[in-house]
């Protein structure tokens, strides 16, 4: 319970009622930031978003970023390394729309307890090119526990495609850029050998 403040000339104590007031603004100035920040962080949607859309029954998990506030948000999908970004953007009301003109698409989504929620729409299509999309805020994996084996290098996996049988390929490719696969027969190891 907060102290009431005496302002009648007989109570009146210049030093006592001033460091009151004082104290009684600071905790009401905390208590106001409190209120409020939630929903003012809430409210940015600029970060890394953890996204899936929905394609034929299957989530689609991708890396999805946001930047901007209001009528000037803009978002974007990663292709590997190279960045889609939207040509236009609204972020109000917990409302996100964007555009991708250059690919005749485009996102609506509602902000609701964190988490976006709604729909990819590819233009000129009927209902089964809408796909639907939601995506939470990025969280770093976890680290492992314990001893992880290192698998990194270059493997060779076997396959076993009508495909490579009909290019004459052996039944392996190294898993390597497409610019640089040869066959294991080329390698001189066989299919279970991993390469470093």
């Amino acid at each position: 319970m907060l102290p009431t403040l005496h302002l009648d000339r007989d109570s009146w104590h210049p030093s006592e009622n001033r460091d009151m007031l004082r104290s009684m603004i600071a905790k009401f100035s905390v208590a106001m930031l409190i209120a409020i920040a939630p929903v003012a962080v809430a409210q940015s949607l600029t970060g890394r978003w953890d996204a899936t859309v929905q394609v034929s029954g299957l989530d689609i998990p991708f890396r999805f970023e946001l930047s901007g506030e209001g009528a000037n948000v803009k978002g974007s999908f990663f292709n590997g390394d190279e960045r889609i970004t939207s040509t236009s953007g609204r972020f109000e009301n917990g409302s996100l729309m964007l555009r991708w003109d250059d690919h005749a698409s485009s996102l609506e989504a509602n902000l609701h307890d964190g988490l976006l929620e709604g729909k990819y729409r590819r233009d000129g299509r009927d209902e089964k090119s809408q796909y639907p999309f939601s995506a939470k805020r990025y969280s770093p994996p976890l680290a492992a526990k314990g001893s992880v084996p290192s698998i990194s290098g270059i493997w060779v996996i076997p396959t076993d495609s009508r495909k490579a049988r009909k290019r004459g390929d052996s039944s392996c490719t190294k898993r390597v850029p497409r610019s640089q696969r040869r066959s294991c027969a080329s390698t001189g190891h066989g299919c279970a050998d991993r390469h470093i």
